[in-house]
């Protein structure tokens, strides 16, 4: 889990590159009390096996916004173990 800062007026790109196994990346609102609900989600990506899960991000207001990412792993696959390269830029 990371916590992150979404600039005021700006668009972010989020992307988590497999090294090895199958991380998936979703995103959060800073109200999310958990991660075992879509309550507060603002994107996911789910890309199966070792493909780049990437989305792009806007924050049109005019305060920067706080959010926490989250790289993990579905319980639903067989190896519950991933090595990754996390990206975050403006865009």
């Amino acid at each position: 889990m990371y916590r992150v800062v979404l600039p005021a007026r700006s668009r972010l790109r989020f992307k988590v590159k497999p090294r090895f196994g199958d991380p998936d990346l979703e995103l959060y609102e800073r109200s999310a009390r958990t991660t075992q609900s879509d309550r507060g989600l603002i994107d996911r990506s789910q890309r199966n096996g070792e493909r780049v899960d990437s989305f792009v991000v806007s924050n049109p207001s005019a305060q920067n916004r706080l959010a926490y990412l989250s790289v993990y792993v579905d319980t639903a696959v067989s190896f519950l173990d991933a090595g990754y390269t996390l990206t975050i830029r403006r865009g």
